[in-house]
């Protein structure tokens, strides 16, 4: 007969290790996260990080669903925002005011050269801004 892991193990190991939300080191000097996942030893499968990146996005979207001018982008512009977000949080998305305001024009070439302008860009993307910035101004996949 197998085991299988059970609700009853389970709710054992969240009672005996504790949540934590952010990583910490435990009393062995480890890297953990969550219930007590050994991140230096371990790390994350690519499914975990796969679930983690779709998570980010779903809530990303959550954020900017009721934006009147994101409502009207099409897909391909929407995935460029929720990229720009992913990548640097909404908070800092937010500062991007031009930008903005050209979406809320519906001018994306205009939108599309202001993302171009900024240190997300110069500094922190680079190749990746331009192919999302081209993307903003064709409103097709890239």
């Amino acid at each position: 007969m197998t085991y299988e892991v059970t609700d009853e193990l389970v709710e054992r190991l969240k009672k005996d290790e504790g949540y934590r939300k952010h990583p910490y080191y435990d009393a062995k000097g480890i890297l953990t996260i969550g219930y007590g996942t050994n991140l230096d030893a371990r790390g994350l499968t690519r499914l975990e990080s796969e679930y983690l990146l779709r998570t980010e996005c779903e809530s990303a979207l959550e954020m900017v669903k009721e934006a009147k001018w994101f409502q009207v982008l099409n897909d391909a512009r929407k995935e460029v925002i929720l990229n720009m977000i992913y990548n640097m949080g909404f908070t800092r998305f937010l500062g991007f005011k031009k930008t903005i305001q050209f979406l809320r024009d519906k001018d994306y070439l205009s939108a599309s050269k202001e993302m171009l302008d900024s240190k997300w860009y110069r500094v922190d993307v680079g190749h990746r801004a331009i192919v999302l910035s081209k993307q903003m101004r064709s409103g097709v996949r890239q």
